[in-house]
């Protein structure tokens, strides 16, 4: 304990003479993620509990909690998120727990349907897919949206989400970084990129993430099914 103290912060004060305090308080952070699970099978109970009741909101953030340690690896939020390293066995399963729980209105598989569509649509653009996609699923803002953040502008952040009966088809599960950790960075003291980091996580995440994950989603749910516990 007292060693990652000692290195905690020698790389805050490194970072303050550098001038990336930013990076150097997510890898002391990081000190203290779970490594990616080592195994393929999860306890799902949780998760299986909240979708039971109905309550999207509390399953959308155990699934996040579920996969976090695959995409973002040592809690490094600020790289680029990694899906393909999500064992294609636990997308399955989450993906047949949303599927089941809201009678096909949420779930990978759902999205999955809906980026190839809209991918189709924009073959040579990327970021007009994600857009299109984003719009479909309602995780993008509309023109009576307000921006309450000043950093979020085209997505919607984590409580804004539209956990009713009436949110849009592939609502479920989000794919965006909790609003927590956000304005965690967001309120880091002496941090000269903090905003632009937010605006990243907030903005061009989405770009980078979302075509990666649905094509490994879609190689993911071709193999075979496991039972999920």
């Amino acid at each position: 304990m007292h060693r990652l103290k000692i290195l905690g912060w020698g790389l805050i004060v490194s970072a303050i003479v550098t001038g990336s305090l930013t990076v150097a308080v997510m890898r002391v952070v990081s000190l203290n993620q779970p490594a990616p699970p080592t195994q393929t099978q999860e306890d799902f109970s949780v998760l299986r509990s909240h979708l039971q009741a109905k309550n999207w909101q509390a399953a959308d953030a155990e699934t996040r909690r579920i996969l976090d340690p695959w995409i973002h690896q040592q809690g490094d939020f600020l790289s680029p998120p990694a899906p393909t390293n999500i064992p294609p066995t636990v997308l399955q399963s989450l993906d047949r727990l949303w599927v089941e729980a809201s009678n096909g209105q949420f779930g990978f598989s759902v999205q999955q349907r809906i980026w190839a569509e809209v991918r189709s649509q924009h073959p040579t653009d990327s970021a007009a897919a994600v857009k299109a996609f984003g719009d479909r699923v309602g995780w993008t803002r509309t023109q009576n949206q307000p921006d309450p953040t000043f950093i979020a502008h085209d997505w919607l952040i984590e409580t804004e989400l539209n956990s009713s009966p009436e949110a849009p088809v592939g609502h479920f599960p989000w794919v965006g970084v909790d609003w927590q950790r956000i304005s965690a960075m967001m309120s880091a003291q002496s941090c000269g990129s903090c905003t632009i980091d937010a605006m990243y996580v907030q903005g061009e995440r989405f770009n980078q993430y979302i075509p990666t994950l649905f094509d490994w989603v879609g190689t993911a749910l071709s193999e075979s099914e496991p039972i999920s516990r």
